[in-house]
This record gives C-alpha cells, structure tokens and sequence, in this order.
C-alpha cells in the first residue's frame, strides 16, 4: 500500500514537472522569437532611455581626486607626526588613483553607445561580418588603450607624489626609504605601460609608442605631438 502511494507521488510529480517543462519551453522559444523579430527597435528604445538617465558628472572623480591630492599635501606638508604623514600619503593615494580613474573613464568605450550609433545610422541597411568586426575591434583596442594610460597617468602621478614626498617635504629616514622603494616600483610600472601596447591596440592604432591622451612618439623618427 505505501509502495503504490509513492509511486503514484512519484508520477503526480513527474507530470508537473514534464507539464511546467514543456510550458516554459514554449514560453521562452515564443520570447526569443518576438525578441528576434524586433530585436533592432527594441535594442534602439533601450539606449534612448539609458541617454535620457541622469549620468553621473564625468568631473566627479576628477574633482575629488585634485581635492584629496591637494588635502593630502597640504597636510603632510604642515603635519609633524609621523602617524600622520602615513594617513596623508594615503590621502594622496586615493587622490592619484581617482584621477587615474578619471583618465580611464574619459579614454574607455562604451559598447552600448558605438552599436547603438551603429543602429541609428539611417545611410547603412545592413553590415557585414568585416564591419561588426572592425567596430569591435575598435572597442578592444580602446579599452587596452584607456587601461594602460590610465596606468601610466597613474603610476606616473604616484612616483612624483613619493619623490616630493621624500626629497620636497623632508620626511623621516623611515619614510623617506619607503617613498623611494614605492616610487621606483611605480616608475618601473610607467614606464612599462608606456612602453607596452596590448595586441588590440597595437593591430588597430599601430606599433608606436602613445601615451595619450597627450602625447605620441612616432617609432619610425623622432616626431613629438603634443595634444592638449
């Protein structure tokens, strides 16, 4: 008798489970097949109320990076103890590294908006796989590209930081031996994110030497360009 009752438990639960299957199945083919048919207008709707969104202010982390830069100095400058020039440095830090994500947020692409341009361009009815190709490519590139000047910028700001740090404001010999070890790290990584470009960037911008998003040195002679 207990047998025949989990049995037919059993079958009870293996029809729901078949019955809900089968449901959602049809469900998700009849979505993806609205979605499909639509798919260009719906992705066009989407990206006209993302630029109808309040965007937060591109100056944002720029401005609090100066203002925690420049609380930073002003107080390692005038402080005498030593607790607190370490907490002042880590002021600076934080305002180095905010600014250095300020250059990345200015210089990095948006996948949304270059296909959403890509949508709305009225002249082009279709695009072939060299075309989506090539804009991606772009896409990659530009990230490689923002990730490495916004680590060139970064480190490059942090070494100066730690060099007036140490030779500028006259730290203690235990600061002052910490600065220097910090800074050379920081430099060493400057100049290699200067000096390396990702395989993305280097296919799409070329094999010289850029560190933008002010200044291009071109490999093949001594030409200087710098863009303000």
């Amino acid at each position: 008798m207990i047998n025949a009752m989990i049995n037919t438990m059993i079958n009870i639960l293996l029809f729901i489970l078949t019955f809900l299957t089968l449901n959602l199945s049809i469900i998700t083919t009849v979505v993806s097949a609205d979605q499909k048919i639509d798919s260009i207008n719906f992705f066009v709707q989407q990206n006209a109320k993302a630029e109808e969104k309040y965007l937060f202010n591109p100056y944002e982390k720029i401005i609090s990076g100066v203002a925690a830069f420049l609380i930073g100095n002003v107080g390692y400058y005038t402080s005498t103890s030593s607790v607190l020039k370490v907490t002042y440095t880590g002021i600076q830090t934080v305002g180095i590294i905010n600014i250095g994500r300020s250059i990345y947020a200015s210089n990095s692409p948006s996948l949304e908006k270059s296909f959403y341009h890509l949508m709305t361009d009225s002249s082009v009815d279709s695009y072939s796989k060299k075309d989506l190709s090539l804009n991606l490519l772009h896409i990659f590139a530009q990230e490689e590209r923002a990730k490495r000047i916004a680590l060139f910028y970064g480190s490059s700001f942090i070494t100066a930081q730690y060099a007036i740090n140490a030779f500028v404001y006259k730290s203690p010999g235990n600061l002052k031996n910490i600065y220097i070890f910090l800074g050379s790290v920081n430099a060493i990584v400057a100049l290699y994110s200067a000096l390396y470009k990702g395989e993305y960037e280097k296919y799409y911008y070329g094999p010289s030497i850029e560190i933008k998003p002010f200044i291009t040195f071109v490999s093949s002679g001594i030409t200087l360009n710098i863009d303000f």
